[in-house]
């Protein structure tokens, strides 16, 4: 059995109108989830939907600071990701990204998704 990153598994095989990608894991299986989203833009002319993307500032790559990740650079990810759908120019998209200072990726959950929802579901 493969274990694939759910959130651009997710938004690549059947778009929601709303996500939260936390902390995108692109470089699991050698960046399948780009390809992903690859095959989806190849297919479709739009996105519709609202996505919101976080990851926390110490899961950057740093090596020899103990605070920031030493094997993966998951904001340069976070970066990537969002270049790739921003890329696209896909007319219904709404797209926000967010690196959150001060979080690595344990600390990081409560506020991006927080946030996350005061993005896709606002009050009325």
């Amino acid at each position: 059995m493969r274990i694939r990153p759910i959130g651009a598994r997710v938004l690549a095989a059947r778009p929601a109108r709303a996500a939260a990608g936390a902390c995108p894991s692109l470089w699991y299986d050698k960046r399948h989830a780009l390809s992903l989203e690859a095959t989806y833009a190849a297919r479709n002319r739009d996105l519709p939907a609202k996505v919101y993307l976080y990851v926390g500032e110490y899961e950057a790559l740093r090596k020899g600071d103990r605070r920031y990740n030493q094997t993966i650079d998951m904001v340069a990810d976070n970066r990537t990701l969002e270049a790739a759908l921003r890329g696209r120019k896909y007319p219904s998209l709404k797209l926000k990204s967010a690196i959150f200072n001060d979080e690595d990726h344990l600390s990081v959950a409560p506020r991006g998704f927080t946030h996350a929802l005061e993005y896709l579901l606002p009050a009325r």
